[in-house]
């Protein structure tokens, strides 16, 4: 879950909480990856047709470079495209970045940044099932779901899915997660007079059609990857070693301690329990649906997006994203 509400005081010179918040997710992927190796590296059963055990690890090692897994397996198309989604993604933030900085706009959340991040962590998950496959595993028996990755962006927007109660639901949550944190704001959005986003300024209208494309661009890069990764790659082998109600929990409260972290470097044990209630909810999704991924993906998405919006909507200038807005009066 990506949904920041917490904001950080600063001026020029200062760590801005786009920076914080994309070293965050660094070091949680850099953290995912740890754990998947160190599960890879035990005794794996046999692929099918007796195979020797699956040898995953070593692709997954190279995924720690934008792309280098693929390209480990030869798959050099996907290998450019992870490569080049993050360069690009990351030279938007660089630019973002150093426009902010003149503007001393230090709360903003650096979204490009952020999606190059996300664009990184979902080629774990891609490379580690390249790499099963290679090895000659039947993906579905062992759990993996192999929707190709258009499908999975896709997911949010498929009609059994936007029908579907636990997806719903999530949404719902996300309207009431909005409503439960807004304060008392002195304007809303009809008082708008102007919006600093992504080094720029607009008017209401454009400016908050740049959030909403902003929300929307994350809410998928963040439902996508994490789930991907959390559930696709993480959970699936916990399963394995320690059944489905041993890998749901204990993935859960791996995803909770994930945000422990807050904005300033503190540790505060209050942030992990909204995500491990979130892991428990996707999670059950998860193993409900057979290791499908599109409805969690669908769920987290429409969690996110809803929450984001919703905020913004409430209360303008404490919006989750950061952006500065500006009021008539």
């Amino acid at each position: 879950m990506v949904v920041m509400t917490s904001r950080v005081e600063g001026g020029r010179g200062e760590r801005s909480k786009g920076t914080m918040i994309v070293w965050r997710h660094a070091w949680r992927a850099v953290g995912l990856f740890c754990a998947a190796c160190a599960l890879l590296a035990g005794p794996q059963p046999a692929a099918a047709g007796g195979s020797p055990p699956r040898p995953v690890s070593e692709a997954l090692a190279w995924s720690l470079i934008p792309g280098g897994g693929h390209h480990y397996l030869g798959e050099h198309g996907a290998g450019n495209a992870y490569l080049g989604s993050v360069l690009a993604f990351g030279g938007m933030g660089a630019w973002v970045e150093d426009r902010n900085a003149a503007l001393d706009r230090p709360d903003e959340v650096n979204v490009f940044w952020l999606l190059a991040s996300k664009s990184w962590e979902l080629s774990f998950f891609t490379t580690y099932r390249s790499a099963m496959r290679r090895a000659g595993c039947d993906l579905r028996a062992e759990g993996i779901d192999d929707t190709p990755v258009g499908g999975l962006l896709l997911a949010p927007f498929r009609r059994e899915h936007l029908t579907n109660p636990w997806v719903l639901v999530a949404a719902a949550l996300g309207v009431a997660a909005a409503f439960r944190d807004a304060g008392d704001p002195d304007a809303g959005f009809a008082d708008i007079a102007e919006i600093g986003i992504m080094g720029m300024d607009a008017n209401r209208e454009w400016g908050s059609a740049a959030y909403a494309a902003e929300a929307f661009g994350l809410s998928l890069a963040a439902g996508v990857s994490e789930e991907a990764v959390w559930r696709g790659l993480l959970q699936n082998e916990l399963d394995r070693s320690f059944g489905a109600r041993g890998g749901l929990v204990t993935t859960s409260i791996l995803f909770g301690i994930a945000h422990i972290v807050d904005l300033d470097g503190d540790i505060r044990p209050e942030r992990t329990v909204v995500p491990t209630l979130a892991g428990l909810y996707l999670g059950t999704l998860f193993e409900n649906e057979e290791h499908r991924l599109g409805p969690s993906i669908a769920a987290h998405f429409w969690y996110n997006f809803t929450l984001m919006t919703t905020a913004f909507a409430l209360d303008p200038d404490a919006n989750p994203l950061g952006v500065q807005v500006s009021f008539r009066f």
